[in-house]
């Protein structure tokens, strides 16, 4: 059996699909670095700066949730849209009309 060399470069790529994926379900990002946090900056402190958190964590739940709804709706939704334009203008064709491909 022939085995295939690991690149790191693989690593890192795999590495990120997971975080990124992992952000999406709504897991919190863990920091791998210590002494990143230092670069960042200081944080607020106080009942304040969890509820901005809060609220941010929430809009990014809320727009998540909306985007996928939009999917769906544009799916399911997109030829019937245009059925109902074409029934909708002169001359005003029939369903069987519209349906066919000629």
């Amino acid at each position: 059996m022939y085995s295939y060399p690991i690149k790191s470069s693989m690593v890192k790529i795999v590495l990120q699909r997971l975080r990124a994926i992992s952000e999406e379900n709504g897991e919190e990002k863990k920091e791998e670095n210590p002494s990143m946090a230092s670069l960042k900056g200081k944080e607020k402190s106080g009942k304040g700066a969890r509820s901005d958190r809060s609220k941010v964590k929430c809009m990014k739940q809320w727009s998540t949730w909306a985007m996928k709804k939009a999917k769906v709706i544009t799916h399911y939704g997109f030829i019937p849209l245009i059925i109902v334009i074409g029934m909708n203008t002169e001359p005003k064709p029939q369903l069987s009309q519209l349906l066919s491909p000629v």
